[in-house]
């Protein structure tokens, strides 16, 4: 694993990564896992300083990467440098700028992985859910970040989707991390 510097709880500086990678620790291992067993290619809807999904890309050179992000969290950041970031790596992934709930619906292909981890909104958790599912393929994992007591929207709206699309949450151990399998 790179060498990070825990910021908090939650953020970490990874070395030779402009900006944070938001994640808990051990967090960014599970989520690698899953994306390099997993078939297709991956999308992410809300990348931060995108230093996890330029990572996730390196590791990942046979898949394709794919963020929908509308760029609002912070000034000085964000978009710049997962830009930055990409340069840096020399890793190719395609950027959407704005909102998820306009942007993903327009897309037309599947992907093996769809990573939500923008809005903290139940409604738009929820329809980031319901126009991520139509984009997963089969076997696909539908990979939700912050489902914990800090985020109730996250959790309220995982859990009526997954109700709805009859599939049961899967959880792990000190991960905010829910997990629908399509």
């Amino acid at each position: 694993m790179r060498f990070k510097k825990k910021l908090g709880k939650r953020h970490f500086l990874v070395e030779g990564f402009e900006g944070e990678m938001q994640l808990l620790s051990g967090e960014e291992d599970i989520l690698l896992k899953m994306i390099s067993e997993t078939d297709g290619d991956v999308l992410e809807i809300g990348t931060g300083d995108g230093v996890f999904i330029v990572i996730a890309a390196l590791e990942n050179p046979n898949k394709e990467f794919l963020i929908v992000d509308n760029g609002e969290w912070k000034q000085g950041g964000g978009l710049e440098n997962l830009k930055n970031n990409m340069e840096k790596h020399e890793v190719s992934i395609k950027v959407r700028h704005g909102d998820s709930r306009i942007l993903v619906p327009e897309l037309n292909r599947q992907f093996g992985l769809i990573f939500i981890d923008g809005s903290h909104y139940y409604e738009v958790v929820k329809e980031d859910a319901v126009n991520s599912w139509k984009l997963l393929a089969d076997g696909g994992l539908l990979v939700f970040h912050d489902f914990n007591q800090m985020h109730s929207g996250v959790v309220a709206a995982v859990e009526d989707f997954a109700f709805e699309v009859k599939r049961e949450i899967r959880k792990f151990k000190d991960c905010s991390f829910a997990v629908l399998r399509k």
